[in-house]
């Protein structure tokens, strides 16, 4: 049978000085093909039993002035370290710093609604609410705001994925799921949202607990 690809092509493997059969062109787009006299073996996929004979073998195959011996994974990993990773850790600077920014936008807007609710604060003080009841309604509020932005946009972040995943997967050969793409730092994104969302109710809390009931219900 008639090999193609990287190493010479015979028609028959057993006797390869038999006569050299010509792959004929299927697509005319394609640039010409080289002779079979002029292919040759350039590279050789090598799976160790031990990973121990990987690292043995690659010492004596780099002497040669024609050969290099490399690592799949060690490219790959290098690759990622060098490119990936820097790239996602801006992203991830990126998310937090949205996060910090969305948590100053939660106070600055419960703060101001502050000044048009103190009646309504006064008069459920004068109806018989505590002090540390309008301090958790408030806190409520800011982590109300923060999960459902933060859910908003995780559902649409990974929909997103979702909704292109055909062309990530012919471009990169990677399938992305809904779920499949989770990360640790998505995980982190909860506490910090309850954290963030707390320091942001705090302020307009405290003005609350510190309403004076006499001067806004008059």
């Amino acid at each position: 049978y008639l090999m193609e690809g990287h190493a010479r092509a015979f028609e028959d493997l057993a006797n390869p000085d038999e006569e050299k059969t010509e792959v004929q062109r299927t697509n005319t787009d394609q640039p010409p093909r080289l002779p079979l006299e002029q292919r040759d073996l350039t590279a050789i996929l090598v799976k160790a039993g031990q990973p121990m004979f990987a690292v043995a073998m690659e010492r004596p195959i780099n002497k040669r002035l024609n050969t290099q011996a490399v690592s799949p994974v060690n490219e790959i990993t290098t690759m990622i370290n060098t490119f990936i990773n820097p790239i996602r850790a801006a992203l991830l600077t990126l998310t937090i710093v949205v996060c910090v920014v969305s948590a100053v936008s939660i106070l600055v807007s419960i703060y101001n609604s502050m000044n048009e609710r103190r009646r309504d604060i006064a008069v459920m003080r004068a109806l018989g609410a505590r002090r540390d009841t309008v301090v958790g309604i408030i806190l409520l509020e800011s982590l109300l705001i923060a999960f459902a932005g933060g859910a908003l946009g995780w559902f649409a972040g990974h929909g997103i994925g979702v909704l292109f995943s055909g062309t990530i997967e012919e471009r990169t050969g990677i399938q992305v799921g809904f779920l499949n793409t989770m990360t640790l730092a998505e995980w982190m994104i909860v506490p910090g949202l309850i954290l963030l969302a707390t320091l942001a109710g705090m302020v307009p809390a405290i003005v609350a607990y510190r309403t004076n009931v006499s001067q806004n219900l008059t």
